[in-house]
Formats: structure tokens, C-alpha cells, sequence
């Protein structure tokens, strides 16, 4: 899509202190993000879990300006969802970190070097104590 001129923006996210919950808690974790995803992705995103605490999202078309107001919504919305859900203890809310990049058609030459950008802006998101949404 990218080398077609549709814009793509690679998002990783980590849900980070599921350790600290019970297995069943952070399975109710786990399904909040998803639910939350499912609420602000549009038809056109692909979303994905990668690992345990860990997803991946496609936003085509998705515009530079727009893409950190729409993490940061899906960030607040996440903890919103957490805090009213009856088996997810409030003091124990799980934190949403977010690290993105756009794909270059003409200087990207493979998946492994956006990935490697947006892992490298994830790193960074959970390391900062101001940012929890990152840019590379």
C-alpha cells in the first residue's frame, strides 16, 4: 500500500503490570485493549496481537497530524475502560504504551527496518516518564 502512495503507520503497543494481576485480571485486561482497539480502529486499520501484552496496528490513510490524537484517545480511552470494569481492580490498572512510524515507500526497503523503528519509539514510550505515545 505504501509503495501504491497510501499512507501506513506501524503502531506497537505493550500493556505493561499484568504482572501484578491475577490470570484471570489480565485476561480481562487483554480484552479491554481489545475492545478499545476495536472502538477507535477504523474498518480500514488492522489490528493484531503479537504476544502476550503486546499488539500491532495498520492505520492506512492515517494522516501524520492525526495519528498521535487518535493513540493518545485510544490510551485515555483504554484507561477509562479498565477503571469501570468490575473484575479489574482500580488500583491495579494496567499503563498503555504506544511507538509508531510511518512506512517510507522509497527508503524502506523491508518490513524488518519498520519494525525495528517502531520498536525502537515503543522502547523509548515505556523508558520516558512524559511519554507514553512515541513517534520515530
Amino acid at each position: 500500500f505504501a509503495r501504491r502512495g497510501t499512507p501506513v503507520c506501524v503502531v506497537l503497543l505493550r500493556i505493561t503490570g499484568l504482572e501484578k494481576l491475577n490470570q484471570n485480571q489480565a485476561y480481562q485486561v487483554v480484552k479491554v485493549l481489545a475492545k478499545t482497539l476495536k472502538e477507535h480502529a477504523r474498518k480500514v486499520d488492522l489490528a493484531a496481537r503479537l504476544d502476550y501484552g503486546e499488539f500491532a496496528l495498520l492505520m492506512f490513510g492515517a494522516s501524520p497530524e492525526g495519528t498521535m490524537p487518535c493513540l493518545d484517545r485510544l490510551s485515555r480511552s483504554f484507561r477509562k475502560h479498565q477503571i469501570e470494569h468490575p473484575a479489574i481492580p482500580k488500583e491495579s490498572t494496567c499503563a498503555l504504551y504506544c511507538g509508531y512510524t510511518r512506512i517510507h515507500a522509497h527508503r524502506d526497503k523491508n518490513a524488518a527496518e519498520v519494525l525495528k523503528r517502531a520498536e525502537g519509539a515503543l522502547d523509548e514510550a515505556q523508558s520516558s516518564s512524559e511519554h507514553h505515545i512515541v513517534s520515530a
